[in-house]
């Protein structure tokens, strides 16, 4: 039985082998932000928040208490023409959406703006308490928007990562459907075509750094069911060092939580009209793939370029602004 105990003795250590290397990754595979973006942080910078609503607070079914913003509809423009939840960007709060908000209501639009949990006054930042937690959220708030506004049309709006949750709530048919998804400049997953180096607008600045080794090796355990490391930071943003307002890193259950994993089974369940805008000149994601990409899976999908606008002009630009107001007074079908 010599072969029998050799070859136990190999499994053993092998396993013993596998289990250092996992170790490895994840005790000593993390990272650090990269340097602040400018073209991210800059444009914020002349923005007016005097007329910032007073933050206000929706009791999740955890007790957490989930910070948000409403933006009624301007009252000169007669009874609303529809109700908006906006999500924002990555790292960032809702407060990073107030010119857009603003515009929209000013327009006519009853908009809802809330910190998403693990960013701004929504719980503990950088961190969820578990991965699917945000849809959860997202059905919350469209359930209290259509408490109060129950004869209008609902659009879910998503900027940037707010654009990969959007697109995760809505492709779950298990949660209530929005009347329409309105996706700007979306996060769409590592795995598309819009996620690339190859982007003629990126420049050498970097918005994101993924500690990949550690994801890799906390994956791994995800795979065997454990997920006691899921805490642990996995990227770092490059966001102002004096914006106290700023999420500089994630956790791996919020990562997860925050970015499609498979955006074309989740476009193709997707019960809602699907609009995606972008700026021709994004610096995060290549503009150019998304019209290919989005229609490779829902053909009737409207897919349209702004001229000359960049990532965070998608939600600051005059043009983009007018887009997103067109794109909302446009007949849903």
């Amino acid at each position: 039985m010599a072969w029998l105990r050799r070859a136990l003795a190999g499994a053993a250590i092998a396993i013993l082998v596998f289990a250092a290397v996992v170790a490895g990754l994840v005790a000593f595979g993390g990272g650090s932000p990269p340097p602040r973006m400018a073209a991210i942080s800059d444009p914020f910078a002349d923005i007016d928040y005097g007329d910032l609503p007073a933050r206000q607070a929706l009791e999740a079914a955890d007790g957490t208490d989930l910070a948000y913003r409403r933006y009624p509809a301007a009252g000169g423009t007669g009874a609303p023409a529809g109700a908006v939840l906006a999500l924002h960007g990555s790292s960032t709060d809702g407060q990073s959406l107030h010119v857009l908000a603003r515009d929209l209501a000013a327009a006519g639009q009853a908009v809802y703006v809330p910190d998403i949990r693990g960013h701004g006054d929504s719980g503990p930042r950088g961190d969820v308490p578990r991965t699917g937690i945000l849809e959860e959220d997202i059905a919350a708030f469209l359930a209290l928007i259509r408490d109060r506004h129950p004869d209008l049309p609902v659009t879910l709006l998503g900027f940037s990562s707010g654009g990969g949750l959007a697109l995760r709530y809505a492709g779950r048919p298990d949660l209530p459907s929005p009347d329409r998804l309105l996706l700007l400049a979306p996060m769409l997953g590592i795995g598309a075509p819009t996620y690339t180096e190859h982007n003629p607008h990126a420049g050498d600045a970097r918005w994101s750094n993924p500690y990949v080794p550690r994801i890799i090796g906390l994956s791994i355990l995800n795979g065997l069911g454990i997920h006691a490391f899921d805490d642990l930071p996995v990227i770092g943003f490059a966001v102002d060092p004096a914006n106290d307002r700023a999420t500089s890193s994630y956790s791996h259950r919020l990562l997860q939580s925050m970015n499609p994993q498979d955006y074309r089974a989740l476009l193709r369940d997707t019960a809602a009209p699907v609009t995606v805008l972008a700026g021709t000149n994004d610096q995060v994601f290549a503009a150019d793939q998304f019209a290919p990409t989005v229609h490779a899976v829902r053909p009737e999908a409207d897919v349209r370029l702004v001229d000359g606008v960049d990532h965070v002009g998608m939600t600051l630009d005059p043009a983009a602004l007018a887009a997103v107001r067109a794109m909302l007074a446009a007949e849903l079908r």
